[in-house]
């Protein structure tokens, strides 16, 4: 007989395979836990809380690392490393998860963009059944029947309509709602507003924005965690997993489900009827559009690298199980390549507008690093796997750049001085890990104070006493256990550091060798994007090498590119056809098996000589016109 698991706030218990772990179980059961590593037990991040029966459950080897003395006396395990029992009752533990870099997708919330939109009112005459009033007005015969009746018929007016629905007029309906190729989608009054959803499907974060196909405004945005993250930070993880059907359906509907949520929050802040949101554009990187439209995405992982579909499509909404009007399609936007996806072309749809006549650099950082040069009338693109260290997932006290993080140091006084997230309106607030931000921050300022090493080795020899060995290894202290929330010291470690040095040296080769394709030596300017790239300090990033040499006037953040070209595609059919021509445009520099490539990378992976780096002495304030960063 199956063990039965009971988890708090659940009416019943759930049954499981005797093999089973307890993050198999969560994730069956609908619960969104963090395992970053793919279920390996090397992040520490699946943590459940064993209400009863954590008895039967003797800590592994791997969670006497991960977990502290008193959290496993507490009854606290990691979910992938235990195994099932019968008579368990958990409490899930969810990190809150709501980046203040979010705060961020501001930029551009109000501002009225191009306005052409895909739906469409088109007034009827009056006095005529359905088909003849839409044939009059020059819509065209290819009609969805099923939206326009859903979308019109109240129940109090079904007995109004004949056998023949086509010949029946619903009460208070004289508009049709049409696309731009003329099919009738449904009907709706004349004063209705239009809205509509654009999507930022990110492999760590879900961005979804709220426009006004009238107005063209961008309303809002609301944001969540993408709960695919329980299978893997990378894509790599989450592709091995859909190798298994179910996994497969159950990553689709995880997306589907946050997306859902995220749409009925927002509309319900604006006031808003959900039938009023008549279309929508999603982007994201190759894997996550397949996984989300049901695509098989092993092709992606394995040589020739290709997807399934490289052109835009066009999904029926409610095909997709999306809260929308029931007639509203959802459009994706092209794919490149197997790694240069829809929101790369998104971000250049939205990064165009501030082309000039110069050499300019896109980078666009999170889970991935994408990037996009315009230079001597071409483009060029790629994308490098920077893995979840510069998102804080990886590091031994990485977090997410939400309230306790270190998200940007300096030293005074041969000390660290920490910038915590929230601490500046909550002084009680004390570090409990370090965000991405926060860790190049440090990287840099440990550089700059011949701590570390240009090979990325700590300096043993400097004697600084925030530098440490232990039996695990060298780490530097940035808040000891008595100054951290949790009780245990924030460091930044040797692993952490090798970590960032490979995303680093991903990053750095893979602009070294779209400036080689496009025969310059180094763009002009350079326009950072992304959850992590519009937050970190470009003078950082210069510092460790991450960009190359560039005045520092031409360095800007332009917010979440991505979902602002998504805006920008949602509310002008222009755009769309843009992203279109984009396919055509954009040469694929592909990096994997590119001659040179592994050697670019290996010299890529060092710092620059302190005596070098461009910049000392940086602030730990926002720079100006920006929220706080994290």
């Amino acid at each position: 007989m199956s063990p039965l698991v009971q988890i708090l706030g659940q009416e019943k218990a759930f049954p499981a395979d005797e093999n089973a772990t307890l993050l198999d179980v969560l994730l069956a059961t609908g619960f969104s836990v963090s395992a970053d590593c793919g279920g390996k037990g090397r992040c520490g991040r699946c943590k459940v809380k064993v209400v009863e029966g954590s008895t039967g459950l003797p800590p592994s080897q791997t969670e006497m690392r991960r977990l502290s003395e008193e959290e496993i006396a507490a009854g606290f395990r990691l979910a992938c490393q235990q195994k099932v029992a019968e008579g368990l009752v958990l409490e899930v533990v969810e990190e809150i998860y709501r980046q203040e870099v979010y705060k961020r997708l501001g930029i551009g919330i109000g501002k009225p963009l191009p306005l052409a939109p895909h739906v469409r009112k088109v007034p009827l005459p009056e006095g005529k059944g359905l088909e003849d009033a839409f044939e009059e007005s020059g819509l065209s015969g290819d009609i969805d029947w099923a939206a326009v009746l859903s979308d019109a018929v109240d129940p109090r007016f079904l007995r109004d309509f004949d056998s023949d629905p086509s010949d029946s007029r619903p009460p208070h309906y004289q508009t049709a709602l049409a696309n731009d190729s003329g099919k009738v989608i449904g009907l709706c009054r004349p004063n209705a507003e239009l809205h509509g959803i654009a999507v930022d499907l990110g492999t760590t974060t879900i961005a979804v924005y709220l426009c006004n196909l009238e107005t063209g405004e961008i309303l809002g945005v609301e944001t969540a965690r993408n709960p695919q993250v329980s299978y893997g930070a990378d894509v790599m993880s989450r592709i091995k997993a859909s190798q298994d059907p179910r996994n497969a359906a159950h990553l689709q509907e995880l997306a589907r489900k946050t997306v859902n949520s995220c749409i009925t929050t927002i509309s319900r802040r604006h006031e808003l009827p959900l039938k009023s949101l008549v279309d929508a554009v999603v982007v994201g990187n190759p894997t996550m559009i397949h996984l989300l439209l049901g695509a098989h995405a092993q092709g992606l992982a394995v040589a020739p690298y290709r997807p399934i579909f490289h052109s835009s499509l066009a999904v029926r909404a409610r095909d997709l199980g999306f809260s929308l009007h029931p007639g509203a399609a959802v459009h994706t936007l092209p794919l490149p390549s197997a790694f240069v996806g829809a929101d790369t072309v998104a971000a250049w749809l939205w990064a165009e507008r501030e082309i000039e006549d110069r050499s300019t650099l896109l980078l666009d950082l999170g889970t991935n690093g994408e990037m996009v040069l315009s230079a001597k009338g071409g483009l060029w693109a790629t994308s490098c796997a920077t893995g979840p260290a510069f998102e804080g997932a990886t590091l031994t006290c990485g977090m997410a750049g939400i309230p306790g993080a270190v998200e940007r140091v300096h030293f005074k006084a041969a000390k660290p001085v920490l910038k915590i997230i929230g601490s500046s309106t909550d002084p009680r607030i004390r570090p409990r890990g370090i965000c991405g931000s926060g860790a190049m921050s440090v990287l840099a300022v440990l550089l700059q104070e011949g701590i570390l090493r240009p090979d990325g080795g700590f300096e043993i020899a400097s004697g600084h006493k925030l530098l440490q060995s232990t039996p695990r290894g060298v780490h530097f202290v940035l808040a000891s256990a008595k100054e951290s929330a949790s009780g245990k010291p924030v460091v930044l470690h040797q692993k952490d550091v090798r970590d960032l040095q490979f995303a680093k040296g991903a990053v750095a080769t893979g602009i070294r060798f779209l400036c080689d394709a496009a025969g310059i030596d180094a763009p002009e300017r350079i326009l950072l994007a992304g959850a992590f790239g519009n937050v970190i300090d470009p003078e950082d990033a210069l510092t460790i090498g991450l960009i190359p040499e560039v005045p520092r006037e031409n360095i800007r953040g332009i917010g979440n590119a991505a979902g602002l070209g998504a805006c920008k595609a949602l509310l002008d059919i222009g755009a769309r056809k843009r992203a279109r021509d984009l396919l055509r445009e954009i040469r694929v520099v592909e990096l994997g098996g590119a001659p040179g490539f592994k050697e670019a990378f290996f010299a890529n992976l060092s710092f620059p000589r302190p005596d070098t780096a461009p910049r000392k002495n940086r602030s730990v304030q926002p720079r100006p016109g920006k929220s706080s960063p994290s």
